[in-house]
């Protein structure tokens, strides 16, 4: 749940429940919302939900007088519509690919104990050198996206991501551990993108809305691996 995600942080602000979804229903947070660019997610759905208002319309239920957001009826207007956003195949999802060339990875057949041990503490150096504020405290740099409309946090956290990503990139992993560098290579990625996307908060709320719906579940798989990685060493160290 991205709105508990936030709440965790310690931060239990209503302004954070109401979330990008603000834009959606006051034009003067967004003005460049409707921008003529066919992967504008924001422009797709008020084509998708205009279109649903219209067959309402034509049925007698006069869905543009008095909307209201917050009318459980409009309300599911509104879900439908993201819904729809969710299932098309659209540039929003390629831009969130995990994929990656394997052929990038340093793999050495090297298993020893000393390689292992070498690649943990290379992992971690890197790691430390690039955790800026903002990676160790991602709800709060969301949180300022949406109260304040301020996106350096996020920016800080999209470049923390993505040199981790390049430092795991460049260190060779061993052989018997290449399955959980991969996975992890592919969170630092997907995770950079979703950050690097939501710097275009303010011309695609929408979008921005279904990127931090992502978040709280791709930080639980990054603590997923954390522990795996606490795990490799600890059984090294024993």
């Amino acid at each position: 749940n991205p709105i508990q995600w936030l709440k965790d942080s310690g931060n239990n602000s209503t302004a954070a429940a109401a979330g990008p979804y603000d834009s959606l229903t006051d034009p003067t947070k967004s003005s460049n919302a409707f921008v003529d660019d066919s992967s504008n997610l924001t422009r797709f759905f008020a084509k998708t939900l205009f279109g649903r208002m219209q067959k309402l319309d034509q049925s007698g239920s006069a869905p543009f007088q008095g909307f209201d957001p917050k009318d459980p009826q409009n309300k599911k207007l509104f879900d439908e519509s993201i819904a729809e956003i969710q299932n098309s195949p659209t540039t929003f999802l390629k831009e969130l690919s995990d994929d990656l060339d394997e052929r990038q990875i340093r793999i050495t057949t090297d298993n020893s104990t000393e390689a292992k041990s070498r690649y943990l503490e290379t992992a971690g150096k890197i790691i430390l050198a690039n955790a800026n504020a903002s990676y160790k405290n991602q709800p709060e740099a969301v949180q300022k996206l949406i109260e304040l409309g301020d996106a350096t946090a996020v920016r800080e956290a999209a470049d923390a991501y993505s040199k981790i990503f390049d430092g795991f990139l460049k260190t060779e992993v061993p052989s018997s551990w290449f399955t959980l560098h991969l996975r992890y290579l592919k969170l630092l990625k997907k995770t950079n993108a979703v950050y690097a996307s939501l710097l275009d908060f303010q011309t695609d709320p929408v979008k921005a809305t279904l990127l931090i719906q992502l978040l709280p579940d791709l930080s639980q798989v990054e603590a997923g691996l954390n522990q795996e990685y606490y795990g490799k060493a600890k059984n090294l160290n024993s």
